[in-house]
C-alpha cells in the first residue's frame, strides 16, 4: 500500500506495506494525521542504531508535509495516540504469533531435522504439564496426636523417598 500526500511544496510517497491492516475509518484523523501516525509506528519498530535506524521527528514531519511543531501537536491528540497504540498492539501480536510458530518448528524438528527438547519443554510448561519439580508432603500422626519432627528427620525421610523414586524409574 502506498500513501500519497500532495502539498504545495512536495509530493511525499512512503511505503506502508509493513503496517498492520487496521481499519482507518475507526479513527477520527485527517489524512496527514493518519500518515504521521503510520510513519511513527513504522519508525518506532526500527532499531535505534545500525541499518534502518530510526528517523527524527523533523524528518517524519517533512515527509508528512507539516512542521515539527505540528507533529508534536498531533502527538497530544487522544485519537492519534489511540491509533498508534492499536497499531503497535497488532504488530506485537504478529511478533508473538511468529515467535510461537518458530518455537513449534524447533519443537517438531522442522528447522534442524531434530526435535528440540527445550522447545517441547517450553510448550509443556506453558500447557501446565511440564512441571519437573516434585513436592512431598509429610504428616506424622501418632495415636491421633500430631508429633514434632526434627529437620534431620524430614531430610532423612525425603532422602529415602527420593532414593525409592530413583530405583523405580
Amino acid at each position: 500500500m502506498t500513501n500519497e500526500i500532495k502539498s504545495t511544496e512536495q509530493t511525499t510517497e512512503v511505503d506502508l506495506d509493513v503496517l498492520p491492516s487496521i481499519p482507518v475509518e475507526n479513527y477520527d484523523l485527517t489524512q496527514r494525521q493518519l500518515l504521521a501516525a503510520q510513519l511513527i509506528v513504522v519508525n518506532d519498530s526500527l532499531p535505534r542504531k545500525g541499518k534502518g535506524k530510526r528517523r527524527s521527528y523533523s524528518e517524519i514531519a517533512a515527509d508528512v508535509g507539516v512542521s515539527r511543531e505540528t507533529l508534536y501537536e498531533y502527538r497530544v491528540l487522544p485519537e492519534f495516540n489511540r491509533y498508534i497504540k492499536d497499531a503497535a498492539q497488532v504488530i506485537a501480536n504478529d511478533y508473538v504469533l511468529q515467535a510461537l510458530a518458530n518455537m513449534k518448528a524447533l519443537a517438531d524438528g522442522t528447522f534442524s531435522g531434530t526435535p528440540s527438547i527445550g522447545a517441547n519443554l517450553f510448550f509443556l510448561n506453558h500447557a501446565g504439564m511440564g512441571n519437573t519439580k516434585q513436592q512431598h508432603e509429610i504428616t506424622v500422626n501418632q495415636g491421633g496426636v500430631g508429633s514434632q519432627v526434627s529437620d534431620e528427620d524430614i531430610a532423612r525421610i525425603i532422602a529415602k523417598a527420593e532414593q525409592t523414586a530413583d530405583t523405580t524409574e
